[in-house]
């Protein structure tokens, strides 16, 4: 029986890019489970893999990218496939695509600034048999995905 999922995604910096007056955003992603590094689109077409390698620190995984506007970031941490895309005006969302829905995982907003975590029970969605969750955050806030119950193999 393997440990269960735990994936922290959190907005390290916003910069301005002054070429089209956007907001662009490195994220980062720290797990502990092991991934590879994500593929970066623009638009909805493939533009690079991502350049930051996967790094290991202790028993946790972690990596980054620059965003600019327009552009989204993919990465596999099994059982989870993670989206973050930059939304413009210092805003990440991140999506979740899962197997398990909301009884296999929970998605939580926890908030540097000593506001109470939010659990994202409201933004659970299903097309077929796949679930999907959302969250939006700032600077300051940071989306928990945790995988409720581990591999039984």
């Amino acid at each position: 029986m393997t440990e269960p999922t735990v994936i922290d995604v959190e907005i390290c910096t916003c910069t301005y890019a002054y070429k089209d007056s956007s907001i662009a955003i490195d994220y980062g992603i720290t797990s502990n489970t092991e991934f590879q590094k994500s593929t970066v689109y623009t638009l909805g077409f493939r533009s690079r893999k991502s350049g930051v390698k996967v790094k290991r620190r202790g028993d946790r995984y972690t990596t980054g990218d620059l965003l600019e506007a327009h552009r989204y970031a993919i990465v596999r941490i099994p059982p989870f496939m993670v989206n973050c895309t930059n939304l413009g005006d210092g805003l990440l969302g991140v999506y979740v695509r899962m197997e398990g829905g909301m009884k296999g995982c929970r998605i939580t907003v926890l908030s540097k600034d000593g506001k109470k975590p939010k659990v994202n029970d409201d933004d659970f969605l299903q097309y077929d048999d796949i679930w999907y969750a959302t969250a939006v955050i700032r600077s300051y806030q940071t989306v928990r995905i945790e995988e409720l119950e581990g591999d039984s193999e």
